[in-house]
């Protein structure tokens, strides 16, 4: 059975706190979005281009790795209605970002800026969300209900999950965590690859652990 006190790590314990992962992501984000607008007041479509595509396989990679794993974390420790709110979010921000990514930056840049910003926008508010327990918070009540080992635990599902997610918002398909989910994934993972081998990327504020073998 899951100890659900607030011991400490006695250093022994593997430690990826999905809790840290998750805020890192975060913040690649809103640095990636700061970035953005630097490069467009430069007018450098190269460089926006490449950020866009990170911040979009980036978001894609996190929502559905949260969902099967932090949101399902969640719900087994008595959250379901934060994992809920969670999951609706999301499904909000892939509809956002999957626009943006039907979007050319040669069409209009100035439409391509503002497209970009409010994909950011949403998905940072709801970052935010997550993260303040005055608003909503539900990984931080989720941090405080778990030990070091538990945290751990959620941080490489978590890792695990995005090795396998899908590189591209696919915001009509199932987001529940659950088997669907998973086959989902399956399904366009390949696609979503090779498509993302044709893109240049822009280099994260934050990388990620390795997964434990």
């Amino acid at each position: 059975m899951a100890n659900n006190s607030t011991s400490h790590s006695n250093g022994n314990v593997p430690f990826k706190d999905f809790l840290k992962m998750i805020k890192n992501e975060h913040e690649n984000i809103k640095d990636w979005k700061h970035r953005f607008n630097a490069a467009f007041e430069k007018k450098d479509r190269d460089e926006m281009s490449r950020i866009a595509n990170s911040t979009i396989r980036s978001a894609a990679l996190h929502a559905d790795s949260e969902e099967v794993s932090v949101y399902k974390a969640l719900e087994q420790h008595g959250f379901k209605e934060q994992a809920d709110k969670d999951r609706r979010d999301h499904q909000h921000v892939k509809q956002l970002m999957s626009k943006l990514e039907q979007t050319s930056i040669n069409d209009s840049l100035e439409h391509f800026h503002k497209l970009f910003n409010e994909a950011c926008d949403l998905f940072i508010k709801h970052a935010d969300d997550e993260e303040d327990p005055n608003v909503h918070g539900s990984l931080v009540q989720l941090r405080n209900k778990v030990s070091d080992e538990r945290a751990a635990e959620i941080g490489e599902q978590f890792l695990k999950a995005r090795k396998m997610a899908p590189e591209r918002p696919h915001p009509e398909a199932p987001q529940g965590g659950g088997m669907a989910q998973k086959a989902a994934a399956a399904v366009t993972k390949a696609t979503d690859m090779f498509t993302s081998a044709n893109h240049d990327y822009a280099q994260p504020k934050h990388d990620f652990p390795s997964v434990r073998t």
